[in-house]
């Protein structure tokens, strides 16, 4: 049974990741509809261009400096530089999902897009490589850690359910003891954990997670996606029966981050 745990944590968390992108892109339509765009929904139009820009319709054309050699031996030809062409890829890949640069809702979208393109195990392969490489950089293995509860969602086979899961986890302790404020490998990590079974009884421990994450957070510049943490801390808690403190979460979240959808349904009405 336990080796069902990771697949229905990683589904619960994309779920509520693609229900908070949902409320986010409702918000941008309402927003233009009344004359008005938020950085939100700006942020979601450039990077959909920029993810439909890096995505080519087929391998650059080929300009010979030699007369064109038989067709069998052209086709031959073109064989590696497809596949050189499609490593390149995954590299950059890798280098915007690794890249401080890079907000986090163009990463969710390329990890989606890169998910259901079948290229999981690419990325995996660079990541692992790139961690062996650098083995004091933290972004590597938070990447991976994600890479692997990816890997997950799209595996048939439930025997490696937990191998993948068991892999996440590790690489997001690997990622925090390179780097103890690694915002992506803390948040990942506490969000998985609270959808691990009741008789694991881990739900203290990810509310601790959750609220040492935010009260660091709040010691920092505000980024978007810090508006997450208190989304899932409000919602571990209400899971806990502790609805007063849920809802004090959800309200102070809105506060700092008015123009995030899924903290203003949560607080609409109350």
């Amino acid at each position: 049974m336990k080796r069902f745990i990771w697949v229905v944590a990683l589904v619960a968390v994309i779920g509520a990741l693609s229900l908070w992108r949902a409320a986010r892109n409702r918000g941008a339509v309402a927003s233009e509809a009344a004359g008005t765009n938020s950085p939100l929904s700006t942020s979601v139009s450039a990077e959909n261009a920029e993810v439909r820009s890096r995505t080519p319709d087929a391998p650059p054309a080929l300009t010979p400096t030699v007369p064109a050699p038989p067709r069998r031996s052209s086709v031959a030809a073109m064989a590696p530089a497809a596949v050189l062409d499609e490593k390149t890829q995954v590299r950059q890949n890798v280098d915007q999902l690794v890249s401080p640069h890079t907000s986090f809702a163009d990463k969710y979208q390329l990890w989606t897009k890169l998910r259901d393109e079948g290229r999981m195990d690419q990325v995996i392969a660079e990541l692992n490589e790139r961690a062996t490489n650098n083995p004091t950089a933290a972004e590597y293995p938070a990447a991976l850690g994600q890479a692997y509860l990816h890997k997950i969602a799209v595996t048939k086979d439930t025997r490696d359910y937990a191998v993948l899961g068991a892999l996440a986890d590790r690489s997001f302790d690997t990622a925090l003891e390179l780097d103890p404020a690694s915002w992506d490998a803390r948040f990942f990590k506490a969000t998985a954990m609270s959808y691990w079974p009741e008789e694991m009884n881990k739900r203290p421990e990810v509310i601790e997670r959750f609220t040492q994450l935010i009260q660091d957070q709040e010691t920092q510049t505000p980024q978007p996606q810090f508006a997450h943490a208190y989304y899932w801390l409000g919602e571990t808690y209400q899971k806990a029966g502790r609805a007063d403190a849920a809802d004090q979460v959800w309200r102070r979240g809105a506060a700092l981050f008015p123009s995030e959808p899924m903290l203003q349904q949560k607080t609409a009405g109350r």
